[in-house]
């Protein structure tokens, strides 16, 4: 049987999102939640910034085509956007480690078109890590270079800046087996001025169960009989 059809959409973005409470978590970084004060991260990340990755990355794996399918893709992907999963590679028997989708922003775009959606997906959690690494002298400085910036109204040095998005799928095939993974995004300046403005998708890592994945789709898997007498 060919997967290929429904890689993609095993990233596991569906018709609907349900976002985290996570508005009680903003002392991730350490920083007391003094970052902008009431809906604002730690470095420069907002809660508006953070639903829109989610709620964008859904849409990128549950509507192509859609009238804002590519203005979402170029708003929230770095150009040299890349996913790393096992858990594709493994079903479509690529070898492990390597991207799993067409290099770049535009090829994981590309591959899009060809996935079918997944049906719902409902967030069991979100947390934000990364680094902070004190106070700059010069906030105005904008963007460092590699991927620590300045971020927030504090002028916190960040760097390494990670979301990670727990999720339950459903509604896949017969809808027998709930499909659980986690997605992480690695985040870096965007193109629209200093970290704090927009903090972009770089790198996902994406893991589900794909032993319930595929027994939702009806794949069978029996084991060999085993001779009598062995061990």
């Amino acid at each position: 049987m060919k997967f290929a059809a429904t890689l993609s959409a095993a990233l596991l973005a569906v018709s609907t999102a349900t976002a985290a409470a996570v508005s009680d978590k903003r002392d991730l970084l350490g920083l007391g939640g003094s970052n902008g004060g009431p809906g604002q991260w730690a470095c420069g990340l907002s809660q508006d910034n953070i639903d829109d990755l989610i709620n964008g990355y859904t849409l990128l794996l549950t509507s192509p085509g859609s009238a804002t399918f590519n203005a979402t893709a170029a708003r929230i992907l770095a150009s040299n956007f890349t996913v790393y999963s096992d858990s594709i590679n493994s079903l479509a028997s690529r070898p492990l480690g390597q991207p799993s989708f067409p290099p770049g922003r535009d090829g994981f775009v590309a591959s899009q078109f060809s996935t079918p959606p997944i049906p719902v997906l409902t967030t069991t959690d979100v947390y934000v890590g990364g680094y902070w690494n004190g106070t700059a002298s010069n906030p105005s400085g904008g963007v460092r270079g590699g991927n620590s910036w300045y971020g927030g109204n504090q002028g916190q040095l960040c760097s390494d800046l990670k979301v990670s998005w727990r999720w339950t799928a459903s509604g896949i095939g017969s809808n027998t087996y709930p499909v659980n993974g986690i997605v992480d995004f690695v985040l870096v300046p965007g193109n629209t001025g200093l970290g704090q403005d927009k903090l972009v998708v770089e790198t996902v890592f994406a893991e589900f169960n794909t032993a319930a994945w595929l027994l939702d789709l009806g794949v069978q898997c029996v084991a060999p009989a085993v001779a009598q007498g062995s061990a």
